[in-house]
């Protein structure tokens, strides 16, 4: 079995990236909106690093849409269940 060098890793990351954009452009795209207080909405799908603008309508891969939709429902949901830790809500302990 051959050690991997920080050469082939570097290598397999970088084809990885590539094939990721090729598929990505091959998809359809939709017409998604973002509302943010930032610029950008940040991510990453096979490390190749994705920025989306916010605040306008912007067209991408039908993926990139599900990602930030599925991201989206993961920050409302979290919000949610820190609801009850937050202000008048019950306390753990009392520090």
């Amino acid at each position: 079995m051959k050690k991997l060098t920080e050469h082939d890793f570097d290598k397999e990351h970088k084809d990885l990236i590539n094939e990721t954009q090729q598929a990505l452009a091959a998809q359809p795209k939709v017409r998604i909106f973002i509302p943010s207080d930032r610029d950008v909405w940040e991510g990453s799908i096979n490390g190749l690093t994705l920025l989306i603008k916010t605040n306008e309508y912007v067209s991408v891969p039908e993926d990139v849409a599900t990602l930030i939709g599925n991201n989206t429902k993961v920050l409302r949901d979290s919000a949610k269940a820190m609801e009850k830790f937050n202000d008048g809500g019950p306390k753990v302990a009392t520090l």
